[in-house]
């Protein structure tokens, strides 16, 4: 919240009205007052742009501000006071000068810019003695900015005495902006408690009033989003302020910083959208919320960008109460979007992408938005519907129910994915009372489904390892809670795995019909290098080969076909599959020997010298690849 004065610069902070009211009594004092005001706030907190804003709105002339930032020697300071008071003294062009103007300054105002820092201080248990040059020594009417105080790599107790010089000795108005528990804290980690005692004994010389900076973002959100350069996503931006608000309160960092940074951010992400993307409120508002509340975790250190995945998988549905809660739990825990949505626009692999990088590949973000229900164009499955159950009206919940059971117990559901997700629905809502079924039949359904799938060859899964998972559709699964779900989800997993290995046969004889018909396809096999082969190196296919039939055909083929198949035969073994493939290791080992017999018979050939110098050194290889247990 803010007041605006007839002029929009001069802006009231109502949060730390008290200290802008300070500041004016303070600076327009008639005397000097010979103490300085500090003001205190953690990082991010707001202390700067308080400050800036403040000079902004009081005659910024009369100010002399210097941020301390990694500043190493009292010259830096100078110079930069030195560049406000003489600007065109300080330009590039007259810097070009460069020896003839530092030899114009020496003369006239007695200061030397190639000085790094001054004579050896006197130490001694009170400020530390400072020479000021002798323009800065008369600056009637100026009050002093220092900035960043802890972050200055000069000594604190020697930068305040510097400080201190200005206050005491030439009696100018002074404003240090700091995040004094840092400093506190430096001094403890170094273990010089003498400098602790130092610094408080200097600060209660020279501070004669101190003010902690409340964060007020209200204040700050309009210069914020001034910022953002494209004008489409500032008008965004301020349509949404209250939103900005709400989660800025919810993540509790009280980090202006990490809001400015995050609207910046939301700059660039926005251009990216198609304006199909941006035309739709709800999802608009869905991304927007999700956005700002990755870049305040990020930005605090609470998650890292390769947390994202699991922030947005569905693993914690099914975590242990005894495991505790996980980082990424608790930032679900701490946002209502989580608990609100089951499912979100954009996978956790794409924000990964998103926050490392910094932007994504357009088409395939704006293609991964208009899939999702907010812009699909296709009708939405019964049994999706059924997931959203809580947003049917009470008289809907029947007929969408009685379409989606008609065909689950027909039967007749396709998909894999399919069947899991519905029982899992029919269960919970069996388990809430919201229809009335029997539990066993439901869990019965969904195995007669999995199963007819698998009688018509239908039940083929693209990655039958990480099935059936903990959701899909980006839809967690209803009723992963119940222990007869759970029993249903390892029914299944078992199940694929079981057809997975009957099919191993019929995918052996598939490798030698390939063998015989195109070495290159059947190398492509053994490797694997093409999702669709990938069933070949998941499971141990070749210890259905008949070793004997193997070898014979080998034996016929081209020199550069065999080598090529020794190749692909060394190359599978290098996956990380190698010991999913134990069970061939026998097979090989046959191979093996069946070569290393018949290898006499291409006595003085070349053939026979490849198979004793590249094929059989490369099985041999390949045998001692696999381990000896799986």
């Amino acid at each position: 919240m803010y007041i605006y004065n007839s002029e929009p610069a001069n802006l009231i902070m109502l949060k730390n009205s008290h200290v802008t009211n300070y500041l004016d009594y303070y600076c327009t004092l008639s005397n000097s007052p010979e103490f300085a005001v500090m003001l205190r706030g953690n990082w991010g907190s707001g202390k700067s742009w308080f400050i800036k804003k403040y000079i902004e709105s009081h005659s910024p002339e009369n100010f002399l501000y210097v941020s301390l930032y990694g500043v190493t020697s009292y010259a830096e300071i100078e110079e930069s006071f030195f560049a406000q008071l003489h600007p065109f003294l300080a330009s590039k062009g007259m810097k070009f000068a460069g020896k003839l103007l530092k030899g114009v300054i020496k003369t006239t105002i007695k200061i030397d810019l190639d000085t790094a820092k001054k004579d050896e201080l006197t130490i001694g248990g009170g400020l530390p003695d400072i020479r000021l040059p002798d323009y800065l020594s008369k600056l009637d009417g100026k009050i002093l900015v220092f900035d960043d105080l802890e972050r200055c790599s000069i000594p604190i107790y020697q930068i305040m005495g510097y400080i201190n010089q200005f206050v005491e000795t030439s009696g100018m108005k002074t404003i240090l902006v700091a995040n004094e528990d840092e400093i506190v804290k430096l001094d403890e980690e170094q273990d010089s408690k003498d400098n602790a005692r130092r610094y408080l004994t200097i600060k209660e010389k020279l501070v004669g009033k101190s003010f902690e900076i409340e964060t007020d973002m209200e204040a700050a959100l309009d210069d914020f989003i001034g910022l953002v350069p494209d004008e489409e996503s500032r008008a965004y931006l301020n349509t949404h302020k209250f939103l900005i608000v709400i989660l800025f309160i919810m993540a509790g960092y009280k980090n202006l910083r990490h809001l400015k940074q995050a609207l910046l951010d939301f700059d660039r992400f926005y251009e990216l959208l198609d304006n199909e993307v941006k035309n739709c409120e709800d999802l608009m508002d869905h991304l927007f919320n999700l956005f700002l509340l990755i870049s305040f975790e990020i930005k605090k250190g609470a998650i890292h960008e390769d947390d994202l995945e699991q922030l947005f998988s569905f693993s914690h549905l099914v975590r242990k109460e005894t495991d505790g809660k996980s980082k990424t739990q608790v930032i679900r825990a701490k946002y209502p979007i989580f608990k609100t949505f089951g499912f979100h626009p954009l996978e956790g692999s794409t924000w990964t992408r998103l926050f490392k990088a910094g932007t994504v590949d357009r088409n395939e973000l704006n293609q991964e938005l208009k899939a999702t229900s907010y812009l699909s164009k296709e009708e939405q499955p019964e049994w999706k519907r059924l997931y959203f159950f809580k947003s049917l009206k009470d008289e809907e919940l029947n007929p969408v129910f009685d379409v989606v059971y008609a065909e689950f117990a027909a039967l007749s559901i396709n998909n894999p994915y399919y069947i899991i997700q519905i029982t899992g629905i029919l269960l919970f809502l069996t388990s809430h009372k919201l229809i009335e079924f029997d539990q066993d039949t439901i869990i019965q359904l969904g195995k007669g489904n999995l199963n007819a799938m698998k009688a018509r060859g239908e039940l083929e899964i693209q990655n039958p390892d990480e099935f059936p998972g903990d959701h899909s559709h980006s839809l967690g699964y209803a009723g992963i809670e119940q222990t007869e779900f759970k029993a249903f989800l390892k029914y299944a997993a078992d199940m694929v795995k079981q057809n997975e290995l009957e099919k191993q046969p019929i995918k052996a004889g598939e490798l030698m019909s390939a063998l015989k018909t195109s070495v290159k396809s059947f190398t492509d096999k053994l490797k694997a290098d093409r999702p669709a082969n990938l069933d070949y190196v998941r499971f141990p296919v070749l210890k259905h080969v008949d070793a004997v039939e193997f070898v014979d055909h080998f034996l016929t083929l081209s020199n550069s076909d065999k080598i090529a198949i020794s190749d692909a035969l060394e190359t599978r073994y290098s996956y990380s599959y190698s010991r999913q493939l134990q069970p061939e290791k026998a097979w090989l080992q046959e191979v093996l020997e069946l070569l290393t017999a018949k290898k006499g018979a291409y006595h003085g050939k070349i053939s026979g010298y490849d198979l004793e110098h590249i094929i059989i050194p490369a099985i041999s290889k390949s045998i001692s690849t696999i381990p000896d247990t799986q």
